[in-house]
């Protein structure tokens, strides 16, 4: 039909239908009908009608979307069948992806490896999948203009370009399931990677996001979300509509418009937990996984009753660059004794490898000092899911003492052998007491002001004993159930700021003074390369350093 009809003239036209009239046109718009319903479209974009809910059967508050190119997806839809659908059964399954069937991304080792889309509608039994062209997402140089400056492993334009092809892909599934009804429970996860552990929605967390694969700070993990509705449509349709005003923030200054930067920036007035168990592994076209991801998820079946914690606040003494060496030595015995580790700075762009780095921005009244102070008496609400705390400041020497506590002193084994025993520490090695420690102090015009120190002296000469030991609070083991110890630990800080004395070292003493600390502490080796050490080995040839054992002042 469509062939005859263009071969008319404009006269030949009118005497036809003229003579034929009425049946033809009938037949015209049947041909017209049946062309639409049974020859498939042109068009890239497929969409397959969400479930219908009758009166006899409810509708669930809960909904699972899936976004992004469908990658290795032999691979990816049993991983997520088992770990996610199969956890989450009373869920609607959403799913968007696009039409293309190759991809090629030097950066990830693809060079037109294929793309299997259609294999994507496996995830859901009602069929409620979209996919569109690529052309969809429309012009992506605009953000060309906004590409991170200081970030190794980027591609210029190609990593950009496919970040917005990913924000464009969680909107389009958002939108897939905003037609289909409401739900008060939504998770959002990527379609091309693989999961670790089981993933339940159905937690009472307001929000939830895996706290792996954010290593460079300030971050929050842009490759799943769960939550309340309101939560997870932030994270899902607020990220175009707020890049303006992001790029004008101090966390943009440094990293431009990268994802989990501009995602922890967008969700900051949200309350998202942080999950230590959930994790997730990058899977390429070509069927290979990331290394790095690999790594991230076996440091996320660590055990969790063990975690080291160290910090850096204003990038103290040049640490982040003296202290490199020995941080990687210290992090690789880290995990070969399944011990988590976290690192607090408020430096951003300030980067551990492989430590969780927490991004904690200094308070109006705070100082470097005062925020480490912070997080070594008061623990992150992260850490205090852990039993044993570990402890190192970032000074080289801390963190070699600590690695060899660790690998020589086999000490993970040491602590849980001692039950009752609640903290593992130092004695200093030159000077016996607190109150040794104010006496050299005041020899010292750098290290505190004289003034409030005379007065912290006076005062601890009146109520405090010259006879608990000088502890060395740069390395140590605390366990965490030992809620007495632990409530005294925490007080430091609120008897620094009173007395406005800046080391720890001169009330730990007083703080103490109660506890058993012949049954409670138990005191760990120095080491003689230690520079504290001052060849105050036992022996020549050990590898242990003495105390003092005699206390040489007496300001009583």
């Amino acid at each position: 039909m469509p062939v005859f009809v263009s071969g008319q003239t404009p006269s030949e036209m009118g005497r036809f239908f003229k003579r034929y009239g009425e049946p033809v046109l009938a037949a015209v718009v049947l041909f017209v009908v049946g062309y639409m319903v049974f020859v498939p479209s042109s068009q890239p974009e497929r969409i397959k009608a969400p479930r219908l809910y009758t009166t006899t059967r409810k509708r669930p508050e809960c909904a699972l979307l899936f976004f992004g190119i469908a990658r290795s997806p032999e691979q990816t839809v049993p991983n997520i069948k088992r770990y996610i659908i199969n956890h989450n059964k009373a869920c609607d399954v959403f799913v968007h992806t696009y039409s293309s069937t190759h991809i090629t991304s030097p950066r990830n080792g693809e060079q037109e490896s294929p793309l299997h889309p259609e294999m994507l509608f496996a995830l859901t039994e009602n069929e409620n999948v979209l996919v569109d062209s690529p052309d969809i997402v429309g012009n992506t140089s605009i953000y060309h203009k906004y590409f991170p400056p200081k970030v190794a492993g980027w591609d210029f334009p190609s990593s950009m370009d496919n970040m917005i092809h990913q924000w464009t892909s969680i909107e389009r599934v958002w939108d897939l399931m905003e037609r289909a009804g409401a739900y008060k429970r939504i998770g959002l996860f990527r379609s091309d990677t693989l999961y670790s552990a089981p993933i339940n929605i159905s937690t009472t967390e307001p929000a939830v996001v895996p706290i792996a694969n954010t290593f460079e700070i300030p971050s929050l993990n842009d490759r799943f979300f769960y939550g309340d509705k309101p939560y997870a449509q932030r994270w899902a349709t607020q990220r175009f509509v707020n890049v303006e005003k992001y790029m004008q923030s101090e966390t943009a200054q440094h990293w431009g418009l990268r994802s989990e930067n501009f995602l922890h920036w967008l969700m900051r007035p949200t309350p998202v937990a942080q999950n230590l168990k959930m994790c997730s592994k990058r899977i390429r076209a070509t069927g290979v996984m990331n290394q790095k991801d690999e790594h991230e998820c076996a440091a996320t079946m660590f055990d969790t009753n063990h975690v080291f914690i160290t910090y850096n606040f204003g990038n103290f003494r040049n640490e982040l660059k003296r202290a490199k060496q020995q941080f990687t030595q210290l992090v690789a015995a880290l995990h070969k004794n399944q011990i988590r580790c976290f690192a607090f700075s408020d430096v951003i762009g300030a980067v551990f490898p492989g430590c969780h780095a927490i991004y904690v921005p200094l308070g109006t009244a705070e100082t470097p000092r005062s925020a480490a102070k912070h997080v070594k008496f008061r623990f992150h609400p992260l850490v205090k899911r852990f039993r044993y705390v570990w402890h190192s400041d970032m000074s080289p020497h801390s963190l070699k003492a600590m690695h060899k506590l660790i690998e020589q002193w086999n000490m993970r084994h040491v602590v849980e052998r001692h039950y009752g025993t609640s903290l593992f520490i130092r004695h200093h090695p030159r000077r016996n007491t607190m109150f040794e420690e104010i006496h050299t102090v005041f020899q010292k015009k750098d290290i505190q002001n004289h003034d409030p120190l005379q007065k912290w002296a006076g005062h601890v000469m009146e109520y405090s004993s010259p006879r608990f030991p000088l502890l060395w609070t740069n390395v140590w083991v605390m366990d965490t159930h030992d809620k007495d110890l632990v409530a005294l630990w925490e007080s430091v800080p609120s008897v620094l700021t009173k007395w406005a004395i800046a080391r720890d070292q001169l009330v730990i003493g007083y703080v103490f003074e109660h506890v058993d600390y012949k049954r409670k502490i138990m005191f760990v080796p120095l080491f003689c390369k230690d520079p504290a050490c001052h060849n105050c080995c036992l022996k020549p040839g050990e590898s242990a350093c003495r105390p003092a054992i005699e206390s040489k002042y007496d300001l009583h």
